[in-house]
């Protein structure tokens, strides 16, 4: 089997709208106060690069590369919630597409952040992905949209070419040792994480750095549930050590958008 090796240095960064800084003069709050724009670098980040799945095989990660775009930031901040429809909710559909909402967690409201661009990125190197600007207010939320990865992509044929993410790394178990692949494919209606959690007030000349992370180990669920990324995988039947959505079913492919593994955690 010839595992993925050598992807090219690749981050298509995609053009800040100008139009959110045109909400920020529009969209003032009480007593005519317009919420700054404040801009903050943003990398991708994988939280671990190992855990123990339910079968018991201690799977550690070399590779996971994923391509998507557009990153969304929501906000309920205090100069929504005081000046009722106020011009950056009245044209936030134009603006950004509409934020959905996330029952479970507090990740609804408004877009009032963004960076806009494709982007294919290993996240276990923590590249940068570049700089979001963010209106003023209380964020709760992060969304992105999966995409395809392009022949464009890469100097040469590559299995990342059509795929939405590919994982490489090894399982472990009773001293038996298996290299492995995981390719996966967008579901055929396009693929989406929602809700992310992202905590954060944000104010005028503030300096952090925000890290979207993804966790192999679900923070949200104790000793019941789906507890890693990985759960339900016996590494030891996988056919030359490959996992493809495409024959196996699209059960990681839902699995990857499912918001309890993302996170934005802030520095």
């Amino acid at each position: 089997m010839k595992l993925i090796g050598n992807y090219k240095n690749y981050l298509v960064i995609g053009w800040l709208p100008v139009a959110i800084i045109m909400v920020g003069q529009l969209g003032c709050g009480p007593e005519g106060h317009e919420p700054a724009a404040v801009e903050m670098p943003v990398y991708a980040h994988l939280a671990q690069t190992s855990c123990v799945n339910d079968k018991g095989w201690e799977v550690s990660i070399e590779k996971f590369w994923i391509a998507f775009q557009d990153l969304e930031f929501t906000a309920k901040g205090e100069f929504h919630e005081e000046s009722g429809e106020s011009a950056l909710v009245a044209i936030k559909s134009w603006l950004i597409p509409t934020a959905k909402a996330h029952p479970g967690h507090a990740a609804g409201g408004d877009v009032t952040g963004s960076l806009s661009g494709e982007f294919l990125v290993d996240l276990v190197s923590s590249p940068m992905l570049g700089t979001a600007t963010l209106l003023e207010g209380d964020y709760h939320g992060v969304n992105f949209k999966f995409r395809r990865a392009k022949a464009d992509d890469f100097e040469e044929d590559d299995v990342m070419i059509d795929r939405m993410a590919v994982i490489v790394g090894t399982a472990k178990k009773d001293d038996v040792e298996h290299q492995f692949e995981i390719r996966i494919d967008p579901l055929e209606a396009g693929s989406e994480m929602n809700g992310g959690v992202f905590n954060l007030k944000v104010v005028e000349g503030q300096d952090n750095n925000l890290y979207l992370t993804m966790f192999l180990n679900n923070p949200f669920v104790g000793d019941e549930g789906q507890r890693t990324f990985f759960d339900g995988v016996d590494f030891a039947k996988l056919t030359d050590g490959i996992l493809d959505t495409r024959i196996a079913g699209p059960a990681f492919s839902k699995r990857l958008a499912v918001h309890d593994y993302w996170k934005i955690q802030v520095e």
